[in-house]
């Protein structure tokens, strides 16, 4: 996976992922977590950085309207991210 670069988004995901990370560092017992992904950028390098920084991370997508309404591309994509990372893919 290639890093995004000059993106305006970069500094507001720096600090989301950051916000994240310390919420999970909050007790030193969290080493699961359960990640809903989307397919897009964010959610994906935020699980990438998840496990980078140790965590045991589940990627996540879920299917919560009818099939028409989601994309398939998507949950794709989104399993395609997990199987790159060497991380557990579910769907609910």
């Amino acid at each position: 996976m290639k890093p995004v670069r000059n993106s305006k988004n970069n500094k507001d995901l720096s600090k989301n992922f950051n916000l994240l990370k310390n919420q999970l560092k909050i007790s030193n017992r969290v080493k699961k977590v359960i990640y809903a992904m989307s397919g897009g950028v964010d959610s994906s390098v935020a699980a990438a950085l998840l496990k980078r920084d140790g965590f045991n991370v589940i990627g996540v997508f879920m299917k919560l309207w009818p099939e028409k309404y989601f994309s398939l591309a998507a949950q794709r994509t989104v399993k395609n991210v997990c199987s790159q990372l060497g991380i557990p893919f579910l769907v609910f």
